[in-house]
């Protein structure tokens, strides 16, 4: 029944851990194991298995102190322990049950003994999980068992409720436990034959005891029975789960077992004198080698992949996670090097990523890869990356402190921080791997880095790990810009921390950030002047605030008054109006994207963007162009629209307009003069077409479709 259900087995022999992994394997279980008491507890809260098999004699820790302190952990409390073990009195037993043990196996067993054991429990936890709500699904489930099972009201002792299987020992309606099992009309009350049901009543706890049963036929079967309460709302045991498993053959294996382990007990010793060397000496090899691996592929990387150690890696392995991921990089380092030898930038390097590296751990991430100068650290929540980024900061002032005592040039960082989903794995060759993570959110976190230049800026966050934050006001924190990832069309929203500013700049940023947050508003509109004036309110109160003085550079650009330019109007001109409607949904919304396409051009340029982001936002364009006109051309030819050639014709003039565009900025270039050429042959002959062509096949379309 496991359905890749986990077992943890604590058990301080690693012969029996083996022979158990084997059985369990066999039957598609999957496991956890732990060599003593205070490994197998911490394997049980990080991982929650969903059964444990516990040795009870281990040194240092026994099972029946590890059972204790997992059931009064929260954590652990409910996950059933079934205790293993050589001891067969009925005082460890008892004991067992009364730590919270749900079984009890005496060693040495027989492999369907345990996995029908197991599988009888994990059955339970079902069981009592569905009992109240689904009593049809319950029915199904305990009729799958292969042994008797029934639940028993603990005022009459009758049997409510039984699985398929008792219908073979000649369960009826209404009748009793001990009527069934043991053709008496009173219940059990002998010494040595007593009454599970009176010992749970009694102890209010699982009860688990040998005993003869008997069958419809009146053969006497060797059962061992076990009982479990169920509670009413006021904690009264108002009715007991009872099962029995056939252990007749069992009782005769344990007598030729023990014969044999008699015989092996001398063997078996010194076999586990030789084992436990060579283990000693394998496990002081292995950790050698992790220690020594771990400064490679960090612990925490082979943990996201499910891996103990280095050498259980393979080609291939990998694992889809959602993390934040942080970039950080020294500010002009090639200019920094080039004063220096090359084992001086050796040493620089490895002295400011040994500042950084303690930082990152202490707030519970990992160094994927150093990159040249830089870091990429990975942390299972944006929370932490965000703590470690102001963390660094923090520490280099520190580290520069010292560098200007030596008369060292002081360093300066930008970091990028992005949650998203990525890929972790292992590539490679058979004979060379690295670990690597490859995600768009990682290229967002490295190129958010690259901005912190832009925006003279030390801390950027994306809009994907600011909504992560469990508490954004704990952080100095301001919106900042949207931006375009590099070869994408979409927009990111960016962050700017500035908790590890200088008090006072920090003090300026605060004190400005509604005027901050409505000049950025106003610049998102496309309304330069009224920005610009904010921007430079907020500069005139903190004159160390270099976004605010970036910001008004932008904005100059935009309304390069020298020219008599106004960007304002041209983007404003750039605008979807609902007079635009052709009263065609499809055509309507490709005409809004083309709109937006082209105002992403013109604010492209104004932005003083890299010819090269320039062409590709041209390409964008003219991508897009063909992709409507050819919805529009198809519904033509699909109506036999009689204007189609001359629609069409229209289409093509406005591909070579676009195409001109292109080849006049390659051979031209010039902000203002492409703008201007944007305006008079894209945006107004788009409006045009828009409003008579368009207008026309519209109405067109329209009609065909009420016919």
């Amino acid at each position: 029944m496991n359905s890749q259900k986990t077992i943890l087995i604590i058990d301080d022999s690693d012969t029996n851990v083996r022979l158990l992994v084997n059985i369990l394997k066999m039957y598609d279980f999957d496991t956890i194991t732990a060599l003593d008491g205070k490994t197998g507890i911490e394997q049980a809260k990080s991982q929650i298995p969903d059964l444990i098999l516990l040795d009870i004699l281990m040194p240092g820790m026994s099972g029946y102190e590890v059972c204790e302190r997992l059931k009064a952990d929260k954590i652990t409390k409910e996950i059933p322990i079934i205790f293993l073990s050589a001891l067969n009195s009925a005082t460890d037993k008892v004991k067992a049950f009364k730590l919270g043990g749900v079984d009890y196996i005496t060693k040495p067993f027989e492999a369907e003994e345990l996995i029908a054991r197991l599988n009888t429990h994990l059955n339970l936890i079902s069981l009592q999980q569905e009992l109240q709500q689904q009593h049809g699904f319950l029915q199904q489930v305990i009729n799958s068992l292969e042994h008797p099972f029934y639940v028993i009201d603990t005022a009459t002792y009758k049997i409510e409720l039984a699985n398929s299987f008792m219908g073979r020992s000649g369960y009826q309606p209404e009748i009793t436990c001990h009527a069934l099992t043991h053709q008496n009309s009173k219940p059990c009350n002998d010494k040595l034959d007593p009454c599970p049901l009176a010992q749970v009543k009694q102890t209010k706890k699982p009860a688990v005891m040998e005993h003869i049963h008997f069958d419809k036929d009146g053969t006497p079967i060797n059962v061992e029975v076990y009982g479990f309460p169920i509670f009413d709302e006021q904690g009264n045991i108002a009715k007991m789960v009872e099962y029995s498993l056939d252990i007749t053959q069992r009782k005769l294996a344990e007598q030729q077992l023990k014969e044999q382990n008699e015989q092996l007990k001398q063997k078996n010793e010194q076999l586990d004198s030789f084992a436990k060397k060579l283990e000693s000496l394998q496990e002081a090899k292995l950790y050698q080698i992790n220690q020594a691996y771990e400064r490679f592929v960090p612990h925490q990387f082979l943990s996201l992949l499910n891996r103990d150690c280095i050498t259980d890696i393979e080609l291939g392995d990998q694992v889809e996670k959602e993390m934040t991921i942080l970039f950080a990089d020294i500010r002009e380092f090639t200019t920094i090097s080039e004063t220096m030898t090359p084992q001086e930038n050796f040493n620089l390097i490895n002295s400011f990523l040994s500042q950084m590296e303690p930082i990152i751990t202490e707030h519970k991430g990992f160094i994927d890869k150093y990159i040249g100068d830089g870091i990429m650290a990975l942390f299972s929540n944006a929370d932490e990356a965000v703590q470690t980024g102001i963390a660094m900061l923090n520490s280099l002032k520190i580290y520069n402190n010292n560098r200007q005592k030596a008369n060292y040039q002081p360093l300066k960082i930008g970091i990028g921080i992005n949650t998203g989903s990525l890929m972790l794995g292992i590539i490679g060759g058979e004979n060379r791997m690295d670990s690597t993570v490859i995600s768009d959110a990682v290229n967002t976190a490295s190129r958010l880095e690259s901005l912190t230049k832009t925006y003279h800026t030390s801390l950027l966050i994306s809009a994907a790990s600011y909504l992560k934050l469990e508490n954004s006001t704990q952080y100095e924190i301001r919106f900042l810009d949207k931006v375009k990832a590099k070869g994408k069309s979409s927009y990111i929203k960016i962050y700017e921390v500035f908790a590890a500013d200088d008090k006072k700049v920090q003090q300026g940023k605060l004190a400005t950030l509604e005027q901050f947050a409505s000049a950025v508003n106003y610049y998102q509109k496309q309304n330069f002047s009224k920005a610009q004036k904010l921007f430079e309110a907020c500069l005139l109160e903190n004159s160390q605030d270099q976004v605010a003085e970036f910001y008004i550079q932008r904005c100059q650009n935009f309304l390069n008054v020298n020219t008599g330019t106004n960007w304002e109007d041209i983007a404003n001109l750039i605008n979807w109006d609902p007079k635009f409607s052709v009263k065609n949904n499809l055509i309507d919304a490709q005409h809004q994207e083309l709109f937006v396409k082209i105002k992403d051009l013109v604010m492209s340029i104004g932005n003083d963007e890299t010819s090269i982001e320039v062409a590709k936002m041209i390409d964008f364009l003219k991508e897009y162009t063909v992709f409507h006109f050819k919805t529009e051309e198809q519904l033509m030819q699909q109506y036999n629209y009689t204007d189609y050639p001359a629609h069409k014709k229209e289409h093509i003039y406005f591909i070579e307009q676009v195409n001109k565009l292109e080849e006049n900025y390659k051979t031209k270039g010039g902000r203002m003069y492409l703008t201007l050429q944007i305006q008079e042959e894209l945006v107004d002959w788009l409006i045009n077409h828009i409003l008579i062509v368009d207008k026309k096949l519209g109405s067109f379309l329209a009609q065909q479709d009420m016919l």
